[in-house]
């Protein structure tokens, strides 16, 4: 179970990598790729809350740039 739980999610850190959102909030607070090597490095992410998403609105409007979406793919994102 905990290989699995590892596994994925260091699939979903590799995707966040890509989406602008996350590479801003990550950086901003010295995290570099590579850092996170699996869940017991979880506690060293920071925290966002409402107003770290409202300003990814403001600055990529009207969505924001925080969804991920594109860093799924167009085959992947059929499926939602």
């Amino acid at each position: 179970m905990r290989a699995m739980q590892e596994a994925r999610f260091l699939e979903c850190v590799k995707r966040a990598w890509k989406t602008p959102f996350y590479r801003r909030l990550w950086g901003e607070a010295g995290v570099e790729p590579g850092d996170i090597k699996g869940l017991e490095t979880l506690s060293s992410l920071p925290s966002f809350d409402k107003s770290d998403i409202m300003d990814s609105i403001a600055r990529n409007p009207p969505l924001g740039d925080f969804s991920a979406m594109d860093s799924y793919g167009r085959a992947s994102a059929r499926r939602w």
